[in-house]
């Protein structure tokens, strides 16, 4: 009686064949008591009753074939199956080491297609991503290990030593500070590492410990730039801002005839953000304007103040004089009635320098004052009244280079 022939052999890959990997093909439909015949890719033949190839054969690429054998040689349709490697990831992994404590650090996978990456590095360090970045710490330095892996499951490893190099300190603890021009201030802060300058150089030169004063002149950033040996750089900054102080120049005394005006046209101010105003205002057209046009009626002394907004607040003064109109009264009556009891003669007070000289009618002096005329005659000579008649006076005002003369009545 004719006896069934085998199975055909089902054949299969029992794992992915990564390239470099050992191949290992499956009979699925394994039959007790049948020989399997294999022929290889190279025409090679080898006999198996297990499952697979097994790793004694050579990883070549190509077509395998099975035929199935009964004891009597009864064989079965060949199976086959057509392999080839699955090639690895190609990978390299690059960093910026070495790199300095505190700055930033890079472990990057170059490789030729995007693949599923996986890290293991210093202190535990797990990860995914072609990317790895971190800031550097002391204990970040050592072997940093990336896992690719394809599609297909094939896996290639590389790695990169990093190395952490100690840092140089430039920490300055200002904050952007505001100064007046002419004032300084202390710079505070925490420097190490090898070597510090300074820039710019016109504020502070050579290497300067915690805490130093600066009186800068202008506007600018202060930085700190600190160095190691091993090459650590480490910088760091703040803002100045120079404020001008404020300043003011109101003008020269002057001196006008009441009911004249004078325009204030020397008067300056300077600083940064400043307001000013004009005080007493009584007079001026505008306290709020520099120059405004005064008309006092009085002799006023005037204050021109000035605030900054950053540097405080200063004043000048100026004084207008105004000289009042002389009139010369030409009689009064000493009498002790509280009318027209003293020569008052209007006007002459303002005159700080005018002098005052009366004679009697022989020419002899009975009266003299000086200094602006600050108390008016009451008629007497020596303390005692003069007796009623006319007398002659001669008023000097040097302000106004001009003499006035005349004569007075004495009446009783």
């Amino acid at each position: 009686m004719p006896q069934a022939a085998p199975a055909t052999p089902q054949l299969s890959l029992a794992r992915t064949w990564c390239n470099g990997d050992s191949l290992l093909i499956r009979i699925n439909n394994i039959t007790p008591g049948i020989q399997y015949r294999w022929t290889l890719p190279n025409n090679t033949g080898f006999i198996s009753n297990g499952i697979s190839i097994g790793n004694a054969i050579s990883n070549v690429a190509g077509t395998y074939t099975v035929v199935g054998a009964t004891p009597n040689n009864c064989t079965s349709i060949a199976g086959s199956i057509t392999v080839a490697p699955v090639n690895r990831p190609q990978i390299t992994v690059q960093s910026n080491t070495p790199v300095c404590e505190g700055s930033s650090l890079q472990v990057q996978v170059q490789s030729d297609s995007a693949y599923n990456i996986t890290w293991r590095g210093p202190n535990g360090l797990t990860a995914n991503g072609s990317l790895l970045q971190l800031t550097a710490q002391a204990n970040s330095g050592g072997t940093y290990v990336a896992t690719a892996r394809n599609q297909s499951g094939c896996t290639r490893v590389d790695s990169a030593v990093v190395v952490v190099l100690p840092p140089a300190v430039a920490n300055i603890r200002n904050t952007d500070t505001l100064v007046c021009l002419g004032d300084s201030f202390t710079v505070r802060g925490s420097f190490g590492g090898g070597n510090l300058i300074w820039q710019p150089a016109s504020i502070v030169s050579g290497s300067i410990a915690t805490s130093f004063t600066v009186r800068p002149t202008t506007s600018t950033w202060l930085t700190a730039i600190a160095s190691s040996g091993s090459g650590c750089i480490q910088r760091d900054s703040f803002l100045i801002t120079v404020h001008e102080k404020p300043s003011v120049f109101a003008g020269r005394d002057t001196t006008i005839f009441k009911g004249f005006s004078v325009p204030l046209t020397l008067a300056r101010v300077s600083g940064t953000a400043i307001n000013f105003i004009w005080t007493p205002s009584t007079g001026l057209n505008d306290a709020t304007l520099l120059n405004p046009l005064a008309t006092p009626q009085l002799t006023t002394q005037y204050i021109l103040s000035v605030n900054s907004a950053f540097c405080g607040a200063v004043s000048d003064t100026l004084t207008i004089r105004v000289l009042e109109n002389i009139r010369v009264p030409n009689a009064f009556s000493p009498n002790g009635d509280g009318v027209n009891d003293t020569w008052v003669i209007e006007g002459l007070n303002t005159y700080r320098s005018a002098t005052v000289e009366v004679f009697n009618r022989y020419g002899q002096p009975v009266f003299s004052a000086g200094r602006g005329y600050p108390q008016a005659w009451n008629g007497t000579f020596k303390g005692k009244p003069l007796a009623a008649g006319t007398f002659y006076y001669v008023i000097t005002i040097p302000e106004l280079n001009n003499t006035l003369s005349g004569w007075v009545m004495i009446l009783k």
